[in-house]
């Protein structure tokens, strides 16, 4: 383990990756990794999440996305079970194409979409848990098992409830998309953050009309990009 630690490779922070995070019952955890999107799998327990201005009660077997950027507070009920994947982008092209596909699918009237739990999914969980709590933190070993991860979404639930889970982050061009999402929180202006995306204004607004249709799933903090643009 010590070997392990010392390689550079080790995951000292949660940029991209997962994580399993025991929660006893009336404890809270908040926004803790603004730059990364973060997909939880509620593996056991019972929990509230505030997001969005709404409260939301689930119970085990759940999954759901918080986009990078925003805020939320999870309290548990009971105490309770999170895995946690850390991701900024799609790994790959694959991934990314598949993902941008989607963008037509998105069903944007739900601030919080959820997915269940199935047996492939289960079993891999399952043995995500038992790889952290060996301490198997290489960042190469966690990019394979995103993948897998992606993979078994992608094969084992329909296209709709895909981009239902992933709508808030959707768009017919992720890297504008994710751009705008990590840095739109440090413009303090429409041209500040065009030049933030290496882009001239008019091309921006074209891009951010393109990919930001309905500015409903984004944080409240963003509307007024939206507004000016719209």
């Amino acid at each position: 383990m010590e070997e392990h630690r010392a390689c550079r490779n080790y995951i000292s922070d949660y940029s991209i990756g997962f994580k399993a995070c025991p929660i006893k019952q009336g404890e809270c955890i908040t926004s803790f990794d603004k730059k990364s999107h973060c997909l939880f799998f509620l593996i056991a327990g019972s929990i509230d999440i505030y997001y969005e201005s709404q409260t939301h009660r689930l119970n085990k077997g759940k999954v759901w996305l918080v986009p990078m950027s925003s805020d939320f507070k999870i309290q548990a009920n009971a105490d309770s079970l999170l895995v946690i994947n850390y991701f900024n982008k799609p790994i790959d092209s694959c991934e990314k194409s598949a993902l941008e596909s989607l963008a037509a699918l998105i069903d944007q009237s739900v601030p919080l979409c959820l997915l269940q739990v199935n047996k492939p999914l289960k079993s891999f969980l399952s043995s995500m848990i038992f790889y952290l709590k060996e301490g198997s933190y290489c960042k190469h070993f966690h990019e394979i098992k995103q993948k897998e991860l992606f993979y078994i979404l992608r094969y084992f639930y329909t296209k709709k409830e895909i981009a239902s889970l992933f709508a808030p982050i959707l768009s017919k061009n992720l890297d504008f998309k994710n751009i705008v999402l990590a840095n739109y929180l440090y413009a303090g202006s429409v041209k500040e953050l065009a030049q933030m995306c290496n882009c001239s204004l008019s091309t921006f607004n074209r891009l951010f009309k393109n990919n930001f249709r309905d500015c409903s799933p984004l944080p409240p903090v963003m509307l007024p990009f939206c507004i000016y643009l719209h």
